[in-house]
């Protein structure tokens, strides 16, 4: 069994790069609020208390992103799992790792970097790898942290899933023990071998909204 400390230090080494503002759900809406992320916030986060997102960039550079996959319309959250997977294959075929969330009303790929990368060229190589059109948080917008309870139904908990859309049994053991940020030296490699290929597919594009 992991110790909270361990769960404490590892959540803010993925997630914490900009670190003086937050977006944060309360009643029906986020706000923005330009505060110190401190630990009491995260573990109130991780214990469900309230609901926070953070913004992957900083300064033009990212060490974290994550997909989008929302259910609209008719659309069932089981109509997006084909798009997750083949989405987490192609990630896997450049050896980058991807980590499943359920959304609440979707999915999350989440992808994690060793250290900070400019986020422009991390953003065309995620759009050429994503299957369908979805969103890609890259940029300048913040997005709900996994871990927490998803804001329209706080019973809900928006936890990791394995590749059958089952949670893990141990999300906080797999957060610790088995997500790893990808190495620079593969990252570098994908880098490269996606500014050989064509441009990317206008369809593609990153959020324009922050996450509901």
């Amino acid at each position: 069994m992991v110790s909270q400390n361990e769960v404490l230090t590892k959540f803010r080494a993925l997630f914490v790069l900009k670190d003086d503002s937050i977006i944060r759900h309360i009643g029906s809406t986020w706000i923005w609020q330009e505060t110190r992320v401190t630990d009491r916030l995260l573990l109130d986060h991780l214990a469900r208390r309230i609901c926070i997102g953070l913004c992957p960039l900083r300064k033009g550079e990212v060490k974290w992103t994550a997909f989008d996959f929302d259910a609209h319309g008719d659309h069932s959250k089981e109509d997006l799992q084909p798009d997750v997977l083949a989405t987490l294959t192609a990630l896997q075929a450049h050896g980058i790792d991807g980590h499943i969330e359920d959304s609440g009303r979707g999915y999350h790929i989440w992808v994690f970097f060793e250290q900070p990368l400019p986020a422009d060229p991390v953003r065309r190589l995620l759009a050429r790898l994503m299957a369908g059109n979805h969103e890609i948080y890259c940029n300048g917008h913040s997005i709900r942290l996994p871990l927490g309870a998803y804001p329209e139904n706080k019973k809900f908990f928006c936890c990791f899933l394995d590749k059958e859309f089952k949670p893990f049994p141990d999300q906080r053991e797999y957060l610790v023990r088995r997500i790893r940020p990808t190495e620079m030296r593969i990252l570098e490699r994908a880098l490269s071998s996606a500014s050989e290929d064509e441009p990317e597919p206008s369809k593609k594009r990153d959020s324009v909204t922050k996450e509901r």
